[in-house]
């Protein structure tokens, strides 16, 4: 059993594509009982991978603290695509199994509608004032090196976004130097509210690999990194892949009904006519 183990945790996590393809051929129960032998790392690793549809209905029969294991292994968006498939029994039994401060952020996110920036942003950047020093931001930074990315974005007091610095501008600045004297302050953004089309499509992808999501009042929500934005490209295109199978599916059953009909017309009819035909020839 280790050694079944060992091997299912190793092809999840190394060979993730091809374990999602086995995956979605499997039926629930099969599905779930392997990833309950595997590692929950190794289960998130390949669920990323598998269908939006087919991981949901897994990670929605597994017991609950396998579940929520799971999920706390899997990145922030996908969590959050996974949760909007399950009816709200089942979503809100899963958020009561993790830690207080992650279900928080995650009901929050989840009464942004699926698939929109607000849904699919990271809810805690870090964000600095313009009027602070440049040496205060500094300390600041150095107690959130975890959380920094290159664009650090800047707030008034109301928490709206007005600008923006890198982190290199930050370093060549004067100690004494103000935020506000360095930023840039035409930021590109997204609205919360933006589609998964509007977020995929956005033409400033090509220069950043980060955008701000902001409310409709301008005030700073989160942000959507390009890792994220790749993972939403892969999971349009699963969804795609499943309603073209789908569509394909049900014309065929169409054309088998059709032909269906035809044979039964031609079975009903064929007496009649030769009725007709008794009928004429007495």
């Amino acid at each position: 059993m280790d050694l079944e183990k060992k091997l299912i945790d190793a092809f999840l996590h190394n060979h993730p594509e091809e374990a999602a393809q086995a995956l979605n051929g499997y039926n629930g129960p099969m599905l779930v009982e392997l990833l309950q032998v595997a590692e929950p790392r190794a289960a998130a690793h390949g669920l990323q991978h598998t269908l939006p549809r087919v991981a949901a209905d897994a990670l929605g029969s597994l017991p609950g603290d396998a579940a929520a294991k799971v999920l706390q292994e899997l990145p922030l968006d996908a969590q959050l695509v996974f949760l909007h498939r399950l009816n709200s029994a089942k979503r809100e039994a899963l958020l009561d199994q993790i830690r207080d401060s992650r279900a928080r952020t995650l009901r929050r996110l989840l009464d942004y509608p699926e698939g929109s920036a607000g849904q699919l942003m990271d809810p805690s950047p870090v964000a600095i004032q313009s009027t602070d020093s440049i040496r205060k931001v500094m300390r600041h930074i150095r107690t959130e090196a975890q959380s920094v990315r290159y664009y650090i974005y800047v707030v008034d007091k109301d928490q709206r976004l007005v600008g923006v610095v890198t982190l290199r501008q930050l370093l060549n600045a004067h100690g004494g130097d103000s935020v506000a004297s360095i930023m840039e302050t035409n930021v590109v953004s997204l609205p919360a509210m933006a589609s998964k089309r509007d977020i995929i499509k956005h033409p400033r992808w090509k220069d950043f690999h980060v955008l701000p999501v902001v409310d409709r009042d301008d005030v700073l929500m989160g942000v959507i990194q390009y890792e994220t934005l790749g993972r939403l490209k892969e999971s349009t295109a699963k969804d795609k892949n499943e309603k073209d199978l789908l569509g394909t599916l049900l014309a065929l059953g169409e054309l088998y009904w059709l032909g269906m009909t035809g044979s039964l017309d031609a079975i009903s009819v064929t007496p009649q006519r030769r009725d007709s035909e008794n009928e004429g020839g007495g």
